[in-house]
């Protein structure tokens, strides 16, 4: 009856963690395209080797198809066990396998109803909602990690493959309260991801990670990566301290950020036709730019992006009627310096202008439409040939036209083919040469997409290509311009994220399930920037009815935003407020160490630690409906010194008890404070005048005083700056 897990018992909640009656295999699999039952597997021997400090259980198994596994757990003093598993094909003909590994089925902990789920959908859902979700790894899916949990102390389970070469998967999740539910389906997939019906329907939960087609010859063999099965007591961070550790000490590896990056957090995608703070009329209209004249002096715009800079040359080619926006002309691709408005001189001018008012310009490129009638669409797009096509085909012998727009207007080039690889790298370098732009947007790069064009090579796998595309674009623009930086629309995985320097987060936009937000927002915090927070993360936007709670779920995250063009007057107001707030404490928002949802003491109220050592910010969400006081976090003690909340530059009442402090607050309903832990640097002497003393040598010290903060006659703020992050403040009262 092959190999079945009878029980999982957490030892560190004294809780089952399956289903009453239930048993669960650790693996699915596919022969030649059909679902084969675990039954069918038989056991050809088992045995037990000892090891220092830890155990292994070795398992062969056979099927009449002539597949045969050697499967291994192996279990020492943690809370995690290591699966491992080789498939070798003994037949005499060659089998296509596609498995799933690791696999857990009928988990139930504590209550079904209030058992919640993190799944990997870009930043991160989570939730208790029944669904049944299917995203790919490599394409929205940004990590492999799946965690199980019931926040009521029945402890929770988490799950996922040690692959540390981007391999796509396909991530996949459902949850059902009965037998008889019938959960929403939500399933990204393109075709050659899906593997089909594989999760079974019936109360509990239910996940697995399933690979793509591989064929295995005569006599051949696969051996899978190994993977993690692991158990918490808690919420969720131990899977995420997991998942985070393993990766960044076997294979992630990221440069550092640039330091004008960490200090960015108003990112507006300011396409023209979107319209954004101050650029809703675009930046160019008629002959002319006007983006420096209409952006905000002393930086406050942060990074501002561009969409249709380029030569339209082309426009009308196809006619007027079938430009889907204003900012896509006809020959993107060619990214040529548009003599309509003034050539390159006009536009050196206008970033030079940008920069003079303190801000940063990012313009569009994209990896994948051109126009089909732009010089590169002529030379290199759809039928012309061996080596030169470097068009994007969906299917065999169908090349992808569609584009937001008609569909014979744009070729879709393929992120592999090498030729288009080195083209958009030295089109990258050529204009940041040319203009001295701080870097570049490119849209949808990083997804991995299998092209069956046979003109140009590819590699067996697709998500080397993508992380190769954005690698070298990545790698010639540094060399051109240290300092340069490019955002992708999407990071793909978080194998990709090692060569990309920012990118949008679309968790909470467009397609999603209806009640997205009220279903995945459990805990309102982006997950990824704490597992991997060498990436700088900006949210692209949120709809009008759920602005407000984007506003915070990025506060609390200390995350960038996008687009405001539907805000209102007030949102816009505490969008740049808070923006602000938080390019002051860049430096603890770039910590490489950041801690999500310490506890508190309050129902309701959630808690990021964000830390460099000698300073240290916690963000606070008071997520309930109705305002709370008194004592809401216990902090350890730190001699010499005092606690500021930020938001509304208020001292909190603080009671030290040895070596913990408790500091009680009044939070009002549905809002996120920022408290911050100080060095007593600053020395305020409050005579008839105020006399201000620095005690400690900085490098870079700027002082900057306030008055009538927060309309108060009698309050003025006085904040310490080094290096333009905020070092210390204290609040007068006169």
């Amino acid at each position: 009856s092959g190999v079945q897990i009878t029980r999982i018992l957490n030892k560190l909640t004294a809780s089952d963690c399956l289903r009453s009656g239930y048993t669960s295999p650790v693996f699915s699999m596919k022969i030649n395209n059909a679902l084969v039952s675990q039954s069918n597997f038989s056991v050809t021997g088992a045995w037990v080797v000892e090891g220092t400090g830890s155990d292994t259980l070795q398992i062969s198994l056979g099927h009449s198809t002539g597949i045969t596994l050697d499967l291994s757990a192996t279990m020492d003093a943690s809370a995690e066990v290591i699966w491992g598993m080789q498939i070798n094909n003994t037949s005499g003909s060659t089998k296509t396998v596609r498995v799933g590994f690791p696999y857990l089925e009928d988990l139930k902990i504590g209550t079904t109803a209030n058992m919640h789920y993190y799944f990997p959908f870009q930043g991160g859902w989570c939730g208790k909602k029944e669904y049944e979700l299917g995203i790919g790894y490599g394409q929205r899916a940004w990590t492999q990690l799946i965690s199980i949990f019931n926040p009521d102390g029945a402890g929770g389970i988490y799950l996922y493959p040690m692959d540390s070469t981007g391999e796509l998967k396909t991530i996949m999740l459902r949850k059902q309260n009965s037998d008889g539910a019938a959960p929403t389906v939500y399933r990204s997939l393109l075709g050659y991801m899906d593997p089909g019906a594989v999760l079974p329907s019936r109360e509990g939960a239910h996940a697995t990670m399933y690979y793509t087609d591989k064929t295995i010859g005569t006599s051949g063999s696969m051996l899978l990566p190994d993977a993690v099965i692991g158990i918490n007591s808690g919420l969720f961070q131990t899977a995420l301290k997991s998942y985070s550790d393993w990766a960044h000490s076997t294979w992630y590896q990221h440069q550092p950020m640039v330091e004008w990056l960490k200090t960015c957090f108003d990112i507006p995608v300011a396409h023209d036709n979107a319209g954004n703070w101050g650029f809703e009329n675009g930046f160019h209209p008629g002959s002319s730019y006007i983006s420096a004249q209409q952006s905000r002096d002393g930086g406050l715009d942060h990074i501002i992006q561009w969409g249709g800079w380029w030569e339209y040359s082309m426009v009308g080619a196809y006619g007027a009627d079938t430009q889907p926006y204003p900012w896509y002309k006809n020959n993107i691709g060619d990214y040529e310096y548009s003599q309509t408005w003034g050539g390159l001189t006009a536009l050196t001018n206008e970033i030079d202008a940008i920069h003079a008012k303190g801000n940063r310009l990012w313009i569009y490129l994209s990896h994948r439409p051109v126009w089909k009638l732009s010089n590169i669409g002529l030379a290199h797009g759809g039928y012309t040939g061996p080596g030169n096509d470097w068009a994007y085909m969906d299917s065999p012998g169908h090349y992808s036209e569609a584009w937001n727009g008609p569909s014979t207007n744009y070729w879709s080039m393929c992120p592999a083919a090498q030729g288009w690889q080195d083209y958009m790298s030295t089109t990258a370098v050529r204009i940041l040469r040319d203009t001295g732009v701080d870097g570049f947007f490119l849209d949808t790069a990083a997804e991995a997409l299998k092209c069956y064009n046979p003109d140009h090579p590819h590699n067996e796998s697709p998500a080397q290509d993508a992380a190769t595309f954005v690698r070298k674009m990545r790698d010639a623009m540094k060399a051109e311009n240290p300092e340069s930086t490019f955002q992708t629309e999407f990071l793909g995985s978080d194998y990709n994220a090692q060569y990309i320097d920012a990118s949008w987060v679309q968790a909470f936009s467009y397609d999603h399930p209806y009640g997205k937000l009220s279903d995945f927002n459990a805990y309102r915090i982006n997950f990824f920037r704490f597992m991997f927070p060498e990436i700088k993360l900006a949210e692209w936007g949120y709809d009008a009815d759920t602005y407000d709670s984007g506003i915070k779920r990025t506060f609390f995250s200390g995350i960038g935003r996008g687009r405001t063009d539907f805000a209102t007057t007030a949102q816009k107001a505490l969008v740049w407020e808070t923006n602000e707030l938080m390019r002051e404490n860049y430096d603890v928002l770039a910590a490489l160490d950041p801690e999500p949802l310490v506890p508190t003491l309050q129902s309701g109220v959630l808690a990021n630690k964000f830390s460099t050592g000698s300073k240290t910010v916690y963000t606070i969400y008071n997520t309930n409906s109705y305002p709370v006081s008194g004592t809401v976090i216990t902090v350890t003690t730190v001699p010499n010194t005092h606690f500021m909340e930020l938001l509304y530059d208020k001292a909190p009442l603080i009671q030290v008890n040895g070596a913990t402090t408790t500091v009680s607050m009044d939070i009002a309903a549905d809002d996120v404070l920022y408290l911050a832990q100080f060095q007593n640097i600053l020395d305020v002497i409050d005579t008839p005048t105020i006399d201000v003393y620095i005690t400690q040598n900085l490098p870079a010290p700027r002082l900057q005083a306030i008055y009538g903060t927060d309309g108060a006659n009698n309050k003025m703020t006085i904040k310490l700056f080094n290096n333009d992050a905020l070092v210390d403040e204290i609040v007068v009262i006169k």
